[in-house]
């Protein structure tokens, strides 16, 4: 169950239900009580750990829940995870028992799984002269190194006041011939205190600040910390004043209600005057408008005094978009990129490498920047300053696209193959033997700029108690945009599809989930954002439901409100579909294939004679079966107006308009109430000097439109004019 939401696990074998002992209204031992009753936010450990997910990191997910014990309200709480082995394995893969993992110290007694032998082993490595690469290798062998310094960002950061000599996790698969130590934020109900607290310096044995410590005497590793320094503190990264507002205020709206519940429980429990939603609101406002606008730059002026942030000469370079300072992104077709920096020599690339080599060496990739830059399309840069001494900036890396973000106005669901037909016997023969190996789901770029994916998703949703639908995250898939026009798919198994459907077909990857066979709802977002939130029906169109044809979207470019109707889908003109490529197939309506819908398709299926037969499965297209159920009757005449391929008076070049005799004539005056779109018919589009055939129209009835047709029968025009006026009605009546 997605407890946590569409990002983390859904399957857990550890579940901690927290009541924090720490900057809480029922603070009442230890230090500074009235203080820490004070600075009370319920959400301290959440926000740490969303800071370090935000960051690339591996944290607990979490979500605040009310407690009740025995039916008595005990409060607020947290249900999170545990970085415990069965965490690590849902996260980074393997088995449970492959994991070590240990908290708050060396000790033996902290060993969570396996044992703490590995983890002294590390510590060994790192007690060795770290300003020796060789030495640094090694425990980079054995060391996340990327994702230790993001968690020690985390930390640093949030001033956490009661770490590292315990409230730390660390895990490591020892299985794994690449496996490397992660930590994981715990128990940080003591980040956020004072604006200037400053842990960077703290160093306590055989944690991760002693790891930090010794590790900072080494050239590389200060260069990829100030390079990921440069990432998280500015342009939008997760420590910017920005970003870190940001994650703040989602968990304060998350509670903004809830802590009135709190305050009801415990709001009284250590002072007469009970502590109110207003006193927490008073609480978030300092932080807020005091803590985080500053804190960005008194965490960066730590690290400069630690030689872990540069001088402002030593600044990257900036970059710019046609004068605008922009650091990736859209840029369209043709723009110019600018840089500048102080004093030195700007280096860069374009290739994804780094200008700069380990050791401190120029590489042979990099290019010497004397003037601006064209860019058309995706676009990487990296760069950096060299300064006279031959020191670097931190990295300037940005990625430039003309491709615009992916939204509804531009993205949709064209094709669904979720009831397949059953394998070829050369396909079971291959080893595919259940026709749900087969499903996809097509999608179309409707607009003429190229779009970009990676804020694009499915995600499955809760059902009762159930997780339904199908989960596919385009940012790790491997397609990252979409040419105007071009298709795309999703699947099921990738294998079992390109046996079916060949290497043509651009497929970005497999969802996890499912497509039901008789219904399932689909959920497409772009960030936050639904495109689509519908559910499908295999009564929509029969022959999609296991009998081979796919269900096609009517009109790619329509309201959005249509893909979650029948009229919005027909069956595919072929079985299997048409996977990557527009189904070219029969406009709904066609009946006569000339390209078009007009009165002469009408005429040919009346004329068929199967209108309301009352014998099932026995029409076809050609009859008038356009939504593909098997039989001719109303809601074929509903489905195909509202496709909107009716041509009103449409001739096609082969024929000519036939002008109709009064219709009094042939139906006689009491009998001129009938559906207006079978009346149409006769003013049909026919051979020359041929009349149109007898048709029984007494058993029609569309009562949608019973007004319109009195309008029509109350019209003194005749002959072409009435055509005309009927026109017109049957267009006012597909309008709304």
């Amino acid at each position: 169950y997605p407890i946590f939401g569409p990002d983390a696990a859904t399957s857990f074998s550890t579940l901690t239900v927290d009541a924090r002992l720490n900057n809480v209204w029922t603070y009442s031992g230890g230090s500074e009580p009235t203080g820490q009753r004070g600075r009370a936010l319920y959400m301290r450990d959440e926000y740490a750990a969303d800071l370090q997910n935000a960051a690339g990191g591996l944290a607990p997910h979490g979500n605040h829940v009310h407690v009740y014990i025995n039916g008595v309200y005990w409060g607020l709480h947290t249900l999170h995870e545990r970085p415990d082995d069965s965490f690590n394995a849902s996260y980074q893969g393997g088995d449970n028992d492959d994991f070590d993992s240990i908290k708050h110290n060396t000790s033996p007694s902290n060993v969570l799984n396996g044992t703490n032998e590995n983890y002294l082993a590390l510590l060994s490595l790192v007690r060795e002269d770290m300003s020796d690469q060789a030495n640094y290798q090694a425990v980079a062998d054995k060391l996340d190194i990327e994702q230790f310094i993001t968690y020690m960002m985390v930390n640093q950061y949030g001033g956490n006041q009661d770490w590292a000599h315990q409230n730390w996790y660390a895990s490591y698969n020892r299985v794994d011939p690449n496996g490397k130590w992660q930590f994981h934020s715990w128990d940080a109900e003591k980040v956020l205190t004072g604006v200037n607290d400053n842990v960077v310096t703290k160093n306590d044995s055989g944690g991760p600040t002693e790891i930090f410590t010794r590790l900072s005497s080494n050239e590389e590793f200060r260069q990829l910390f100030m390079d990921l320094a440069h990432k998280h503190f500015f342009h939008g990264g997760t420590f910017t004043v920005e970003r870190a507002t940001e994650l703040f205020q989602i968990r304060v709206d998350e509670i903004d209600s809830a802590i009135r519940a709190e305050s009801a429980r415990w709001g009284d429990n250590q002072q007469s005057r009970p502590y109110t939603r207003l006193d927490w609101l008073d609480n978030v406002n300092s932080y807020l408008n005091t803590y985080f606008p500053r804190r960005t730059d008194i965490v960066l002026a730590q690290y400069q005094r630690r030689n872990l942030w540069v001088t402002e000469d030593k600044l990257p370079p900036t970059f710019m978009i046609n004068g605008q300072e922009q650091y990736g992104g859209y840029a369209a077709v043709g723009s110019s990129l600018t840089m500048s920096a102080a004093a030195g020599t700007i280096y860069y690339t374009t290739n994804g490498s780094d200008p700069r080599l380990p050791g401190g060496d120029i590489s042979a990739d990099a290019l010497t920047y004397s003037s601006a830059l064209p860019v058309n399309g995706i676009t990487q840069v990296k760069a950096r300053l060299r300064t006279a001494d031959g020191s670097w900036s931190p990295l300037s890396n940005a990625t430039f696209s003309d491709a615009v973000p992916a939204d509804g106005s531009n993205l949709r669901i064209s094709e669904i193959n979720y009831h397949p037909g059953d394998p070829t016997p050369a396909e079971e023969a291959a080893g595919i033997g259940d026709a749900d190996e087969f499903e996809f789901i097509e999608l179309v770029n409707i607009s003429n700029q190229t779009i970009d994916l990676s804020n694009v998703a499915f995600r499955q949703v809760a059902v009762e108690d159930a997780v339904e639908g199908i989960q596919f995250q385009f940012a790790d898939g491997d397609v990252a945009t979409l040419a105007a026009g071009q298709r795309l798919v999703v699947v099921e198994n990738i294998d079992a599809f390109r046996l079916r459907y060949g290497n043509d077909p651009l497929v970005a990857g497999e969802w996890s989930g499912k497509l039901g066979n008789s219904s399932e709802p689909i959920l497409l977002v772009a960030g936050e954002t639904e495109i689509h939130n519908f559910i499908y029906s295999d009564d929509w169109h029969a022959s999609t439901d296991g009998d081979g044809k796919t269900l096609q979207s009517i009109n790619e470019s329509g309201e959005l409100a249509a893909w979650g109707t029948a009229s919005g889908w027909r069956a595919s003109s072929v079985d299997g579909g048409t996977p990557g490529q527009a189904d070219e197939g029969r406009i709904p309506g066609d009946s006569n294939g000339d390209g078009i819908f007009n009165s002469s398709d009408l005429v040919i299926v009346f004329t068929a004679g199967e209108y309301e037969d009352a014998i099932a499965g026995n029409s076809v297209f050609e009859e008038g079966d356009w939504n593909g159920d098997g039989d001719f009757n109303t809601s074929d005449l509903v489905f195909a107006f509202q496709a909107g391929t009716y041509v009103a008076n449409a001739v096609a070049t082969s024929q000519q308009a036939f002008i109709a005799p009064d219709l009094s004539d042939r139906f006689g005056a009491t009998k001129r109430k009938h559906d207006v779109i079978a009346k149409q018919a006769y003013f049909a589009t026919v051979t020359e000097n041929q009349t149109p055939p007898a048709v029984d129209l007494a058993p029609i009835r569309f009562e949608q439109i019973d007004q319109a047709f009195a309008e029509a029968s109350s019209s003194s025009a005749k002959d072409t004019d009435e055509s005309n006026e009927l026109d017109r009605l049957i267009q006012e009546l597909l309008q709304g």
